[in-house]
C-alpha cells in the first residue's frame, strides 16, 4: 500500500517543530491532525502568512503526540507500506520522530521501511519534472492528496 506524506513544521536552522501532518493512502482513506500545544510564536512571517492561517479550522484534528503516533500506527498498520512524499527529508524526520527513535521504529513496526521515496526526485529522474501548482495551500493533508493523485498519474 502506498501512502503520500507531508507535514506542516516551524524551524529554525537548528530544530524541526511538526505542527501538522496529513497522510493519504491509495486506497482513499485519509489522515489527518495537528500538534496541540506547539507555541506559534516561533513562527516566520512566511509560516503565518502560508501555514498557521490553516491550522484549528477543525478541533478534533488537534491530537497529542502520543495520539497522533498510536493513531498512525493503526491507520497503517503492519503491512509493509511505501511511503512518498515531495520534498520529504524534512517530512520523513517529523514523521518517524512521531514513532520515536530508530530503535522503537525497527522494533515495533518491522514491517515498515526506514525510507521515505521522493516524488520530487523520482519525477526529475524520469525527466519529467513536476512543479507544484499554485493552488496548492500549504496544508498537510491537501499537499499529501497532491502527491497521491501526481503517484497515480505517473503511475508510481
Amino acid at each position: 500500500m502506498k501512502y503520500s506524506l507531508d507535514t506542516e513544521f516551524l524551524e529554525d536552522g537548528r530544530s524541526l517543530t511538526l505542527l501538522s501532518l496529513g497522510l493519504a493512502a491509495e486506497d482513499g482513506r485519509e489522515y489527518y491532525a495537528e500538534v496541540e500545544g506547539v507555541e506559534h510564536t516561533r513562527a516566520n512571517d512566511w509560516v503565518r502568512a502560508n501555514v498557521l492561517v490553516h491550522l484549528g479550522k477543525s478541533p478534533q484534528a488537534i491530537k497529542s503526540r502520543a495520539q497522533i503516533r498510536s493513531e498512525l500506527i493503526a491507520f497503517v498498520g503492519n503491512e509493509k507500506p511505501v511511503f512518498w512524499g515531495w520534498y520529504a527529508a524534512y517530512d520523513w524526520v517529523l514523521f518517524a520522530q512521531l514513532i520515536g527513535d530508530f530503535e522503537t521504529y525497527r522494533q515495533e513496526l518491522p514491517q515498515w521501511p526506514p525510507l521515505c521515496f521522493d516524488l520530487q526526485q523520482a519525477s526529475a529522474m524520469m525527466g519529467r519534472p513536476l512543479i507544484v501548482p499554485r493552488a496548492l495551500k500549504h496544508h498537510a493533508l491537501d499537499d499529501a492528496r497532491w502527491v497521491m493523485s501526481e503517484l497515480q498519474r505517473l503511475g508510481l
